[in-house]
C-alpha cells in the first residue's frame, strides 16, 4: 500500500473514534481549572450535522479508496484518484469543523454569545451569526462578515472566530474575561450591521491607517463597556498580556484600551453616563482624553 493510500485510510478510520475522543475531552475538561467553562447543554443541531457530514464523507472516502485499489483501467483509475483526493480534502475540513463545534470550551463560548445577544445586543440578528475556527498564534477571537447579496443587509452573515488552540494550554482565560472579549467582538458585528455596503468596504481601509484602526478597536471596547462588559475586558486584557510576546503585548496596549484606560472609562460612565456618547463619537487615544470627558459643570 502506498504512503498516499495509508494516509487516506488512516484519515477515514479516524472518524469512528472521534465521538469517543470528544466524550473523553468533555470529561477531562471538568477536571481542569475553570470548571465553569463546561457548557450547560449537549452539542446542538449544527454540531450533529457536522458529525453526520464527516461520517458521510468518511464512507465516501473509504469507498473510493477501495475502488482505486481495484480499478485496472488506467484512465479510470486516474479519475478515481482525483476524486479521492478532492473528497479526502472535504473530509478533513468536515473533521476540523466537527472537532471545533463539539469542543466543550468552544461550545461554552457560543453559549456566552447567545446570552449576550439576548441581554446586551438585542438589535443583532442571531440567525445571521455563525462561528468559525481561527488558526493563529496570536489571535484568539475575531469578528468579520460576508454577504451573498451586497446591497441587502438581510443577506449578510456575521462571523465570530474562536481559536480552539486557546483551550489546549494550561492557562485558561477567565470566564468573565471571555464574556468581555466576546462583547467586544459583537460590538464589531453591530458596527458591520449598521454600515452600508460601501461602508463595509471602508472597514478594509481602516486597517491601513494606524489611528483609524485604534479608534475602530477602541470604539468596540467602549461599546462593550457601555453594555456592562468593562470588568470582563479588564480580566481578558490582563490574561492575554501573559500569553503573548512583549512586542505583541505592546502592540495590543497601543491599539486597544488597556486596563487602566478601561477603568478610567468606567469611572466616567459611573459619574456621568451621558459622557459615554461623547467618547463613542470620538474614541480616545490617551488616558488624558478619557479623563477630560465628563459632564459640564
Amino acid at each position: 500500500m502506498t504512503k498516499r493510500a495509508l494516509s487516506v485510510c488512516s484519515g477515514a478510520l479516524f472518524a469512528p473514534l472521534l465521538v469517543t475522543a470528544l466524550l473523553i475531552q468533555a470529561v477531562l475538561a471538568q477536571d481542569r481549572p475553570g470548571q465553569a467553562w463546561v457548557p450547560s447543554s449537549p452539542p446542538g443541531a449544527e454540531a450533529q450535522r457536522a458529525l453526520e457530514e464527516m461520517s458521510r464523507l468518511q464512507d465516501e472516502v473509504q469507498r473510493l479508496h477501495f475502488q482505486v485499489r481495484n480499478e485496472t483501467n488506467t484512465a479510470q483509475r486516474v479519475k478515481l484518484q482525483r476524486r479521492l483526493i478532492a473528497r479526502r480534502a472535504l473530509f478533513l475540513q468536515a473533521r476540523q469543523r466537527a472537532v471545533f463545534l463539539t469542543n466543550p470550551f468552544v461550545r461554552h463560548s457560543r453559549e456566552v454569545v447567545q446570552a449576550l445577544l439576548r441581554q446586551s445586543f438585542p438589535e443583532l440578528p442571531s440567525e445571521r451569526l455563525s462561528f468559525h475556527p481561527i488558526d493563529s498564534d496570536t489571535t484568539f477571537f475575531n469578528s468579520f462578515f460576508s454577504f451573498s447579496e451586497p446591497f441587502l443587509k438581510r443577506h449578510r452573515t456575521y462571523h465570530i472566530g474562536i481559536n480552539p488552540d486557546l483551550f489546549e494550554g494550561q492557562s485558561l482565560p477567565p470566564v468573565e474575561g471571555i464574556r468581555g472579549i466576546l462583547c467586544h467582538e459583537l460590538a464589531h458585528s453591530l458596527d458591520y450591521q449598521r454600515r452600508t455596503f460601501f461602508g463595509l468596504w471602508g472597514v478594509l481601509a481602516i486597517f491601513l491607517k494606524s489611528d483609524s484602526n485604534r479608534r475602530f478597536e477602541r470604539w468596540a471596547d467602549l461599546q462593550a463597556i457601555s453594555r456592562g462588559c468593562g470588568a470582563g475586558l479588564v480580566a481578558y486584557r490582563q490574561w492575554v498580556y501573559q500569553q503573548v510576546s512583549p512586542q505583541e503585548r505592546e502592540r495590543r496596549q497601543h491599539v486597544y484600551l488597556p486596563p487602566q484606560h478601561i477603568e478610567a472609562v468606567e469611572e466616567v460612565r459611573s459619574n456621568c453616563p451621558s459622557a459615554m456618547s461623547e467618547l463613542l463619537q470620538a474614541p480616545p487615544l490617551s488616558l488624558e482624553a478619557i479623563q477630560a470627558a465628563g459632564c459640564s459643570p
